[in-house]
């Protein structure tokens, strides 16, 4: 490998304008990833905002069962969601309040809640509004949610009222399986994230192979002017070529992706898969674009035949292989052609870490097997054209 240096080195000097190009591109990217970060938090600030409206609800509140259920579900209300409970036993005096607008609704706890809870047949609670469409939803929500929660609790002490209350006593709201706040807000939060990082993980194998045009131009340049007939007839061999080529093609990589993936691991943003794992996937993508790249390059006998190319491979594999739509909606013949695409392989190692699995090998292996046979075939071909151009020297 003694002239990779030089390759490497002459290959750079060649392709500083499209280097400066990328950098632009970059800034794009950059942009395009904060945007995504930003748009991945929308969904839990708006969690957020919906909590905060809470706190400025008033709901008149009647218990007629006196148990430690309601006594839980009014300390939830009120710790918790920051609801304002107005008290009272006397409907009349409530249905006044709601009528002149000082509550959003009442809520009427019916007797022997609890013990209809525990018997696995809760009575609903009793919910008036008048007018208050926006409250009534999310409150509604609350309640059905929450006597959800308690029966859970009521089917896990297997009946028994002491159980039952224990379990409320020792149960952390902040912490529990029973919905709270902050635990939608995270979740809500999670699944935005999610979404982020399959789009800016499918955006960025789109525009990687978009961006491998520069190498199989670089390549088809070097045929026009003569470069890569003198370096055929060097001494340099088609190992240290290509390899030059692809280091090349790697610091294009590195341009467009590591800013934006470095932005998207500091801001805190959840990653389905981690930084390091993230890395590596791109890594190995990465390998198998620039082998392709170099393929059409060395191949292709004009560079409208390249971009033609490039262009097809990128839109066809982007769609079947998942990029564009989950493939588990997709017509069983798409589902099967989509395991010949990278992408398919690159979002089994995401579905891998999503189940738990982490089982990553296979699909790893896959990508960069068929980065290899592109490379082998380039270095073959390269070697096969400089063999014709000596043996015609002759």
């Amino acid at each position: 490998m003694k002239n990779f240096g030089t390759l490497f080195r002459g290959g750079l000097l060649r392709s500083r304008r499209a280097l400066v190009l990328i950098l632009i591109v970059s800034v794009g990217v950059i942009f395009i990833s904060s945007l995504a970060v930003t748009l991945s938090s929308g969904g839990a600030d708006d969690d957020k905002d919906e909590v905060k409206e809470t706190q400025h609800v008033r709901i008149g509140f009647i218990d007629r069962d006196g148990s430690a259920a309601v006594r839980d579900m009014a300390s939830y209300f009120e710790d918790t969601l920051g609801i304002g409970l107005v008290r009272s036993d006397d409907r009349g005096e409530l249905d006044s309040e709601l009528v002149n607008k000082r509550i959003s609704g009442i809520a009427e706890i019916p007797e022997g809640f609890q013990r209809d809870l525990l018997e696995g047949s809760p009575k609903p609670v009793e919910l008036t509004f008048l007018d208050d469409y926006t409250n009534e939803a999310f409150i509604r929500g609350y309640f059905i949610s929450y006597t959800d929660s308690l029966s859970v609790l009521a089917t896990a002490s297997g009946a028994d009222a002491g159980v039952f209350e224990n379990m409320l006593a020792e149960t952390d709201r902040r912490q529990s399986d029973v919905v709270t706040e902050s635990k939608d807000t995270e979740l809500a939060r999670q699944e935005a994230d999610k979404e982020g990082y399959s789009f800016m993980l499918g955006f960025f194998m789109m525009f990687s192979f978009m961006m491998s045009i520069i190498i199989s131009q670089m390549l088809h340049t070097d045929k026009l002017d003569g470069t890569f007939r003198r370096i055929r007839a060097s001494s340099a061999t088609s190992l240290e070529y290509v390899a030059s080529v692809a280091g090349i093609g790697f610091v294009i990589s590195l341009i467009i992706e590591g800013p934006a993936m470095l932005i998207w691991h500091v801001s805190g943003s959840y990653s389905i898969v981690p930084p390091g794992m993230t890395f590596l996937m791109l890594f190995a993508f990465a390998t198998l674009v620039n082998a392709v790249s170099i393929f059409v390059g060395i191949a292709m006998p004009s560079f409208s035949g390249i971009i033609a190319v490039i262009i097809a491979v990128s839109t066809i594999t982007s769609m079947l292989g998942g990029a564009w739509f989950p493939m588990d909606i997709a017509p069983p013949v798409f589902q099967a052609i989509s395991k010949f695409t990278p992408q398919y392989w690159m979002y089994e190692i995401v579905g891998h870490y999503e189940d738990g699995s982490g089982s990553v090998g296979v699909p790893m292996a896959i990508i960069l097997l068929a980065a290899l046979l592109f490379l082998i075939l380039s270095g073959i071909m390269f070697s096969s054209k400089r063999s014709d151009m000596r043996a015609l020297a002759r």
